[in-house]
This record gives structure tokens, C-alpha cells and sequence, in this order.
């Protein structure tokens, strides 16, 4: 495939024959990031390896039949003793993500999205809601709490 970045000062990066990175490896660390890609060209895994070959990390990613990813399963220690963790995401009817579920059922985040293309207007999480305050152009320049502060 033409245009892909193959080395830059930190990595080194490999990609299949549609185009999709498959590897990237840091060139001081030996440490290898693995991406796994379904026939759907939708990332379906994430594996990284420290420089002895040993996983240290895992993600997962689960879609609909809408391509839309409906959950996430990380591994922060890879092999080792802690439990992986999986968040499950909702849609709303504009195709945003609305509620995002932890593994027990609990929503972690609820998103409040406007009319305009991925224009998010609050975020709440924890029983805090941040509200994203925007310009005449709709980009965001500030982030302001309940009480209105930043």
C-alpha cells in the first residue's frame, strides 16, 4: 500500500495487505503493540508484549450488526492476576454514544449530544455533569461543572 508510515524516530509499524496496521514496535523498548482486525476492517483486539514476548495488556472491542462498537474488555496486566474489565456502550437514534455501562450494569457516563456533528453538550459521570461551553463556531473553549466552574 502507498502512504504508510513505516518508521518514525520512536516506532516501527506494519500493516496487512488492505491497509490496516497489524504491529508497531518501539524501537528503544522492544515493546510490540499487536492490532487484530475482523473482514469488516473494524479493530477487534489490541495485544501489547514486552520485549520478551510476554502480554502485559489486552483489549477487546464487540460490535452490532450497525458497526457500531457495543463493548470494550481491557486487561490492564495482560496474564497476570487482575480481572479484565468491560464497559458496554448505547446509542442514541444520532448514532453518538449515550450511555456507556460498567460490567455490572452501573452507567459510567451519559451523553448529551446537540444537533450539530459530534457536538457534545454534557457529559455526566459519577453524578457530576461537565457541560462543554462552545464558540459561535461550535468549537468547545471551555468545560464548566454544575456550579459553573471550570
Amino acid at each position: 500500500m502507498n502512504n504508510q508510515l513505516l518508521e518514525d524516530n520512536k516506532y516501527l509499524y506494519e500493516y496487512d495487505l488492505v491497509g490496516n496496521r497489524t504491529k508497531r514496535t518501539d524501537k528503544s523498548t522492544n515493546e510490540v503493540m499487536e492490532y487484530r482486525w475482523d473482514i469488516r476492517d473494524r479493530l477487534t483486539g489490541i495485544t501489547v508484549k514486552n520485549d520478551l514476548g510476554e502480554i502485559i495488556r489486552t483489549a477487546e472491542y464487540t460490535y452490532d450488526v450497525y458497526n457500531q462498537r457495543i463493548a470494550k474488555t481491557v486487561d490492564t496486566d495482560g496474564d497476570g492476576s487482575l480481572a479484565a474489565v468491560t464497559e458496554r456502550f448505547v446509542y442514541g437514534s444520532d448514532q453518538n454514544i449515550a450511555l456507556v455501562f460498567d460490567e455490572n450494569g452501573n452507567v459510567n457516563h451519559r451523553y448529551l449530544f446537540g444537533n450539530g456533528i459530534d457536538q457534545i453538550e454534557a457529559d455526566e459521570n459519577d453524578g457530576n455533569t461537565r457541560w462543554a461551553l462552545t464558540d459561535h463556531l461550535g468549537s468547545v473553549r471551555d468545560i464548566v461543572d454544575d456550579s459553573g466552574t471550570c
